[in-house]
């Protein structure tokens, strides 16, 4: 997983990968680089205390992460398969 080194954010959920596969020293790293680019982000606190519950041999379940803000399709996208055409003139009766 390639992150941005100097994206706080990046490198808390870089660390949340890494507890989840049981690397805590991994972690540990990645939350401390974390904490000094933003000390007073409350994600990256709550990942530490996760982490130091698991380093107490805790069992302790990790947030889902909120769902990344999928890109809103432009105005003039099409967000279907257009229909048939009408017809151009109306049929004769």
């Amino acid at each position: 997983m390639a992150f941005d080194p100097t994206d706080p954010i990046a490198l808390n959920e870089a660390a949340i990968e890494a507890l989840r596969a049981g690397d805590l020293r991994t972690a540990e790293i990645l939350l401390a680089r974390a904490r000094r680019l933003a000390p007073n982000d409350t994600r990256i606190a709550k990942t530490r205390q996760v982490l130091q519950a698991k380093r107490a041999g805790e069992n302790v379940m990790l947030e889902a992460p909120p769902p990344s803000a999928a890109p809103t399709p432009a105005k003039d996208a099409p967000t279907a398969v257009p229909r048939e055409p009408p017809p151009l003139w109306p049929p004769k009766k």
